[in-house]
């Protein structure tokens, strides 16, 4: 069902905690599948790239496999870059999901989107 790829960033995620000194953090719950993410970005004030991503997730294997993968994803990336990240780019780096798992990347792919309104609003 998951290729390996998925499977060692669901049994071994190197983001999975939370976050000191975070400038912000984005949730998104889903409704189809009851999957919650929270994603934690620290955005290094001078250069305004994000140094650091985690999240804490609570759902299927696909869903955290694709937090891991977004946090890595989203570090040296700067907002507008990072705005543009999508459900699709974090399949793609994971290689594939099942087609009943796609909602797993959007609920992460939310959760980004989340986090940098709130990075935004703080930083106006």
């Amino acid at each position: 069902m998951y290729n390996t790829k998925v499977i060692k960033n669901f049994t071994s995620p190197t983001n999975a905690k939370g976050m000191k000194g975070a400038n912000a953090i984005g949730k998104f719950t889903s409704d189809d599948n009851c999957d919650v993410v929270k994603i934690y970005i620290k955005v290094d004030e001078t250069t305004g790239i994000i140094s650091e991503a985690t999240f804490k997730t609570f759902g299927s294997p696909a869903t955290i496999a694709c937090s891991n993968v977004a946090c890595d994803l989203l570090v040296d990336l700067d907002i507008e870059q990072a705005k543009e990240l999508s459900n699709a780019d974090i399949i793609k780096e994971l290689g594939e999901l099942p087609m009943d798992k796609i909602s797993s990347a959007t609920s992460v792919e939310n959760a980004i989107k989340n986090a940098i309104e709130i990075y935004e609003k703080k930083n106006m």
